[in-house]
């Protein structure tokens, strides 16, 4: 598996376990939002900065 799907795959499950942990009340709004936004800023800036050092 490559490096970038399986990075990908790990961000994917981080928002799934985020928001279930958010609806069962485990977390936080606060909480909640600061994980999505480092989800974010990861999808954002490590997943383009693979796929160009790939080519």
């Amino acid at each position: 598996m490559k490096l970038i799907q399986l990075l990908a795959s790990w961000l994917i499950i981080a928002v799934v376990i985020n928001l279930v942990m958010f609806i069962l009340g485990k977390i936080s709004v606060f909480t909640f939002w600061s994980i999505t936004a480092l989800i974010g800023i990861l999808a954002y800036y490590v997943i383009p900065y693979y796929q160009k050092n790939k080519r």
